[in-house]
This record gives structure tokens, C-alpha cells and sequence, in this order.
């Protein structure tokens, strides 16, 4: 499987079919015995744990079905929170930029536990775009919310990939989640399937219904 640089990209699949671990490996948060992972230029297969920590440091940033914020911190100190870990400086001007391109202005001073998970998980996306990393990690990232809240996610998502020229990878066992991506790997049982350029769920409908005539 190849991903373009500067894309959006899903891999869509059902429940248990690895596609959540696959992430994690191109990540390098999950080890692979065989096969090669190229990621950011890094050959995470044959990377050392240092190596793997420094990617993820500097290359790749996650963003998880649970939106990981710490909840003892403000929203504007979560949002930093990658900053002032590695001591590295604020790029003021796009700290700006994205509070206003994710609407957070109003929430910079609240504590996690009076916003809702939509908001929550804007955050978290808004946090990855800030630690200026080449590629964004999604696993499953609309998994626990609801229709509404999910399509503002993925709009927050394609934003990233369009405005700030950061690739994305996300998981995804949902269609209408898949659709808002540029290019659709299906998988399936630990398998790609096949891809879909500028999806929609017609699209990926028949293509799934392919894929499991010719399993059956």
C-alpha cells in the first residue's frame, strides 16, 4: 500500500480487520515481523526504539478515538502540550491561525471537563496540526461521537490536509467517515483490497459488495 503525501487518505475496513493495527505500525507503536513500513522516509521496520521516538517526536502526530487530553490542564495548555514536553517554540502565528480555523477561541481558558467530546476531539486534531509534523495518524477518530459532531471532525481533518499541507492517514470501519477522504484503501482480514480515488458512498458501497462476492 502506497499513501500520497499531502492526502487524505482512509483506510476503510470492518471490525477486525487490522486496520487499526496497521496504523499503529506506520506509527511505530506496533512492531511488524515481516515486510517493510516507510514512513516520513523512516524505515520503521528496521528502526531502533530511539529512532521510532524521535519520529514520533518530530514526523508523525496521532489522533485517537479517545481524544487524550489531559484533563487537570486548560484547553490552550493541552493545546501546547507537545510544545512544552519538548521544550520546542510556539509558532505563534499559526497557534492563531488554528484557534480561529477550529473555532477554539472561546474555549481557551476552560478545563476539558466543561466542553463536550466534539469539541474535545477538535482539540485534539488542532493539537496534531501545532506540533507541525508531516503526518497525522487517525484511528478511528469519530468512533464515540455523534452524526453531527463527526461531520465537523472530518471537516476539521480535511482542513488540516488542505490548508496546512499535512498528510493524514485514518482508520475507519464507516463509509460516510471514508467519503470525506481523497483516496479509500479498502481492507480487509489483514489485506488490502483495493483503492478508490475521490470516493463516494455509492462508490465505496459497490466496491465493498465486489470484495465480498469475490471472498465468499
Amino acid at each position: 500500500m502506497t499513501f500520497q503525501r499531502g492526502k487524505f487518505s482512509a483506510i476503510l475496513g470492518p471490525n477486525g480487520s487490522s486496520k487499526s493495527l496497521l496504523i499503529e505500525a506506520i506509527g511505530g507503536l506496533y512492531p511488524v515481523t515481516s515486510g517493510r513500513i516507510i514512513t516520513c522516509d523512516v524505515d520503521v521496520t528496521r528502526s531502533t526504539a530511539s529512532e521510532l521516538a524521535t519520529l514520533r517526536a518530530t514526523d508523525v502526530a496521532f489522533v485517537f478515538s479517545r481524544h487524550n487530553i489531559v484533563e487537570t490542564l486548560s484547553i490552550e495548555e493541552n493545546l501546547l502540550l507537545a510544545h512544552t514536553i519538548s521544550s520546542l517554540p510556539v509558532n505563534e502565528d499559526l497557534l492563531d491561525d488554528v484557534i480561529t480555523s477550529f473555532n477554539l477561541q472561546s474555549y481557551l481558558a476552560m478545563n476539558p471537563m466543561e466542553v463536550t467530546a466534539d469539541v474535545l476531539q477538535r482539540i485534539a486534531i488542532a493539537r496534531a496540526v501545532l506540533k507541525e509534523s508531516q503526518l497525522i495518524l487517525a484511528q478511528e477518530p469519530t468512533q464515540f461521537l455523534r452524526h453531527e459532531s463527526s461531520e465537523m471532525i472530518l471537516d476539521s481533518l480535511r482542513r488540516s490536509c488542505r490548508e496546512y499541507g499535512i498528510s493524514i492517514i485514518m482508520s475507519t470501519h464507516s463509509n460516510f467517515v471514508a467519503s470525506y477522504a481523497d483516496h479509500v484503501h479498502l481492507f480487509l482480514d489483514g489485506e488490502p483490497t483495493g483503492m478508490i480515488v475521490n470516493p463516494s458512498l455509492h462508490s465505496l458501497s459497490y466496491a465493498q459488495e465486489n470484495t465480498a462476492t469475490r471472498t465468499s
